[in-house]
């Protein structure tokens, strides 16, 4: 459906961030995770990181975050490519074409910086990226492991195409009953930080939190989605947020 209203596209720097803030939890704006996220996306913007607003009126409809793909937190490796990390439309914005405006600013700006391409990490599930929108935007699948697709939409041959990690031989989950990978880089992870430490201490197991401060760390990350992952007994339970009681129904099988 096309959208009828009329748009801003608001671009996000060190000089307004504290006015438009980076969209989520913009509610939320004192809370540990808000906080995280500022810090993070502040240092980002000395490694070329773009956040932009969809705007009508006063309203923020949606946002795109991407980076240079040597700086992505994601378990990807490739040079000269953007890397989205996150573009998300909320709520009645959803079904209006606002998705493809902000991906348009993306593919705008890898031509306008001479980049080779434009590439994602997909999955189903919540906090990641919608395949199927991306295929009909013209990205291809380049490479799937376990729930995870790259897809790439390339503007030359000039550079290899991006590729997934090899991550099997990157970190050891140790003997820790949870392990937790962690970064600031979504604020929502923060709670659920917080929920499976309160969890463990109810088990009365122990809880082993690894804190990713580069990308280089975050690309390291045993699951491929980088940013955060949580383990139990080496098995993985999330690589998103999730509620206590989604984590207590998935720790069923395993106490």
């Amino acid at each position: 459906m096309e959208n009828n209203e009329k748009y801003t596209i608001l671009e996000v720097g060190k000089d307004n961030i504290d006015r438009y803030g980076f969209f989520c939890m913009r509610s939320k704006k004192g809370t540990t995770g808000y906080t995280n996220k500022y810090n993070w996306i502040v240092d980002r913007f000395n490694e070329n990181i773009r956040l932009k607003i969809l705007t009508i009126g006063e309203r923020q409809i949606g946002f795109i975050e991407y980076i240079p793909i040597e700086y992505a937190w994601r378990g990807v490796k490739g040079n000269n490519y953007l890397f989205i990390h996150c573009l998300w439309i909320v709520g009645q914005g959803k079904g209006h074409g606002y998705g493809k405006i902000l991906l348009d600013e993306c593919i705008n700006d890898a031509m306008k910086f001479n980049k080779s391409g434009v590439a994602i990490l997909a999955s189903e599930g919540s906090f990641i990226a919608d395949k199927p929108f991306f295929l009909s935007q013209g990205f291809s699948l380049v490479e799937s492991r376990e729930n995870f697709d790259l897809l790439v939409k390339k503007i030359d041959d000039s550079s290899l195409v991006p590729k997934l990690t090899d991550l099997n031989e990157t970190y050891s989950i140790g003997n820790e009953n949870f392990v937790i990978f962690k970064s600031d880089q979504c604020p929502y992870i923060e709670n659920t930080v917080q929920i499976v430490k309160e969890t463990a201490d109810e088990l009365g197991v122990n809880c082993e939190i690894v804190d990713l401060k580069t990308a280089e760390e975050a690309q390291k990350n045993p699951s491929l989605y980088g940013v955060f992952s949580i383990y139990f007994r080496g098995e993985i339970i999330s690589y998103h947020p999730i509620t206590k009681k989604e984590l207590l129904k998935r720790l069923n099988s395993y106490i």
